[in-house]
């Protein structure tokens, strides 16, 4: 009997694995944000910017004609049967077949067929009167940027006008971590996912602030807890749909990058994180450099089942995905998301999901050690915060540490911050968050217009509720 029921949990993942393949295949191209800066940059071109208001004004880019996967946004009540029955007969499609159905958020992926015309489609799609919304499945593209040991270097931290990398700071552009870490250093029961590539689990750095799923026995093949994942002792895999979190250097550098910066353990080996306490939660949804709308839609149903409250994503583009905003809006999750590295104000070049205009997005734009905004860095009035973004030291894989720049490593201080905020505040909801995180950022002239707050975070102004005094530096970064 016990060997049956392993036999029926694998079939049911061969089939979840099989589902999987099967939903990657559509493009949508997203920029996450950057990586080390040892790494050359990679240039991506993307088509025009369609600014959020545009809802129904959904164009088929040159290079995503030949897929053939949309995501479909019914209206309450409507029949999804009969929108599909409806445009398979009127456009005679070779085939029209339901490959994923989110019934939580009443949407579905639809396949067509590979001779079938998806500019029809989604035009066909956008004026049936039972659609709200249509869209690819949008492909997501990792692009390039550039008493702990060493403490010292970590000037977004404690910044004493050290010289790091040969920039030398200006003493208190910080986030005022060391006097927050008075009050708390966050709590074990505070679960932060790192909706990005995977994590290196095993760095010594980042082993003891891991979630552990205590409702699954590792290795025995069953679904313990029953939640349709099979041994997710420490996250999930959306990509390969399997519990191996980790796959390579090549592969999870970024996310390892990140999770480094938010809760790397404070205990006399390399780095500290701003919430060293909490734990993190793997939601691998990107491989390397791709990643689809589809996996982050389960990675955020996941994260949402498993009672995660905030999840850092430094990653972003300039299509309006409407799907991702969909189930992102609907989660009660606070998202603090990178600005985006286009060196642009967003009313002209948006980025999203920094850009998207819900109460639980917190986005975060990118300053140097003189608190000056960073020349790449995407700015606006829909970016809310800065917190630092250039020489930033953190965990890389195989128990090494590098550095990195851009608004991908901004976002995990604010991540970090809200985490040591909810540690110290449990009920606080996802907008008392923000609105706590923005309220007491430390105003900066040199910020002013460039963040809608003004300002950059400070973790214990945000922890006491008390405005800081503000930083009237003008001079150059």
């Amino acid at each position: 009997m016990l060997e049956m029921l392993i036999y029926m949990k694998r079939k049911v993942m061969d089939m979840k694995k099989l589902q999987r393949t099967l939903c990657k295949a559509i493009a949508f191209v997203f920029l996450l944000s950057n990586l080390l800066v040892s790494i050359p940059a990679v240039e991506i071109v993307f088509a025009a910017d369609k600014p959020e208001k545009e809802v129904k004004d959904i164009k088929i880019k040159y290079e995503d004609r030949e897929k053939t996967e949309v995501i479909v946004k019914y209206k309450a009540g409507k029949l999804k049967d009969d929108v599909k029955n409806r445009v398979k007969q009127s456009l005679k499609l070779e085939k029209m077949d339901n490959k994923k159905r989110y019934s939580r958020f009443n949407i579905d992926i639809m396949e067509i067929g590979k001779t079938d015309d998806m500019n029809k489609v989604i035009n066909m799609l956008k004026s049936d009167p039972d659609v709200e919304y249509v869209q690819p499945n949008y492909k997501l593209e990792i692009q390039a940027l550039p008493t702990d040991t060493r403490f010292n270097e970590q000037w977004g931290l404690l910044n004493t006008g050290q010289e790091v990398e040969g920039h030398t700071g200006r003493t208190g552009v910080d986030i005022n971590a060391v006097n927050a870490w008075n009050t708390t250093k966050g709590s074990a029961s505070v679960v932060v996912g790192i909706l990005d590539t995977g994590i290196d689990i095993d760095h010594k750095d980042l082993k003891n602030s891991i979630f552990v799923n205590t409702g699954e026995i590792p290795g025995n093949g069953i679904d313990d807890d029953n939640n349709g994942y099979i041994d997710d002792v420490n996250g999930w895999d959306f990509v390969n749909a399997d519990n191996t979190v980790y796959d390579s250097a090549s592969l999870d550098l970024h996310g390892t990058h990140v999770a480094g910066i938010i809760a790397a353990g404070a205990n006399n080996e390399g780095i500290s994180g701003v919430a060293p306490n909490v734990k993190l939660l793997p939601l691998k949804f990107i491989n390397g450099n791709w990643g689809y709308t589809c996996d982050a839609i389960d990675a955020i149903e996941y994260a949402m089942n498993m009672g995660v409250k905030i999840i850092n994503c430094s990653f972003g583009g300039t299509d309006n995905n409407f799907a991702l905003k969909d189930t992102m809006v609907n989660s009660g999750i606070l998202y603090v998301c990178s600005a985006g590295n286009r060196g642009a104000d967003v009313s002209v070049s948006p980025v999203y999901p920094a850009c998207f205009n819900i109460p639980n997005v917190l986005s975060v734009a990118s300053i140097d050690s003189m608190g000056v905004i960073s020349p790449y860095s995407s700015y606006g009035n829909k970016i809310h915060v800065a917190a630092p973004g250039i020489n930033i030291l953190s965990t890389t894989p195989g128990n090494t540490y590098d550095y990195s720049s851009g608004t991908s490593v901004s976002a995990p201080f604010v991540t970090g911050a809200a985490a040591l905020l909810k540690s110290y505040a449990p009920s606080l909801n996802y907008e008392q968050l923000s609105a706590r995180i923005k309220a007491n950022a430390v105003p900066c002239t040199n910020l002013q217009g460039k963040v809608s707050s003004g300002g950059r975070v400070d973790a214990y102004a945000a922890l006491t509720n008390t405005k800081p005094p503000a930083d009237t530096y003008t001079g150059p970064g």
